[in-house]
């Protein structure tokens, strides 16, 4: 319960966060399918990604379909926002703001919720790992 009231309230901190200049898609590095070698993850973001394609198929499928979804989750598989204790407001907010994500009614945040709950359900110690 702790975990969707955390999630509920990054989802109104982002649509506080309107003000900004949407950071341009080319630029938002992930590491699913990037060619800038650079953006893969390493160590426990991957770990974390992995798990969340084995453990949360259906939501990482929905997930897929909207490229600012993906892009918020693998923020916050290098940022371990997904750990146990993590503060997700704190921790995925820069992550919204990196995806262009500028309110809750992105048609990113829907399905990110639902792989969030799977991956802090199934995935917490796959994303406890530092990145």
């Amino acid at each position: 319960m702790p975990r969707l009231l955390c999630t509920l309230t990054l989802t109104l901190a982002l649509a506080a966060c309107m003000s900004y200049e949407p950071v341009p898609a080319d630029r938002v590095k992930t590491f699913s399918g990037d060619s800038d070698a650079g953006s893969a993850p390493e160590g426990g973001a991957a770990t974390c990604a992995s798990c969340a394609v084995i453990e949360c198929a259906a939501p990482w499928a929905a997930c897929q379909g909207v490229a600012k979804c993906v892009a918020f989750f693998e923020c916050g598989a290098r940022r371990s926002c997904y750990a146990a204790g993590a503060d997700v407001t704190v921790c995925m907010t820069p992550c919204g703001v990196a995806a262009g994500i500028s309110s809750a009614d992105d048609p990113a945040v829907g399905p990110w919720i639902g792989l969030d709950l799977c991956v802090t359900g199934h995935c917490r110690d796959a994303c406890a790992a530092s990145p």
